[in-house]
């Protein structure tokens, strides 16, 4: 079995995460309003939030700008059954990659 791995080490940080996000922002309204405005513009990455206008810290911005991820994992492959009672992914897991079946019932 491999070794646990702590939330420190990963290697992208979900922005999703509170208490990664809390050990960044000093003013927790701001972690609200980060959340808020991805879920309402899902075409939108961190990079284009507005934290300047918000009086985010700069120092704060720039950690959340370069260590957090809107999302963790992607699917690489995406297979249907020709019965289509099965989807085999491929997902990519915080650099590693799963192989996935979900049953169609």
């Amino acid at each position: 079995m491999a070794p646990k791995r702590k939330k420190e080490d990963l290697l992208l940080k979900s922005i999703w995460d509170e208490s990664l996000v809390d050990a960044v922002i000093t003013n927790k309204k701001h972690r609200n309003r980060i959340w808020q405005y991805l879920i309402m513009h899902p075409e939108q990455d961190i990079c284009d939030i507005p934290f300047l206008s918000w009086s985010v810290r700069r120092d704060e911005a720039e950690v959340l700008q370069r260590d957090f991820v809107r999302y963790t994992s992607k699917i690489m492959q995406r297979n249907e059954s020709s019965r289509g009672d099965s989807i085999k992914l491929l997902i990519e897991l915080q650099g590693t990659t799963l192989p996935v079946t979900t049953l169609c019932y």
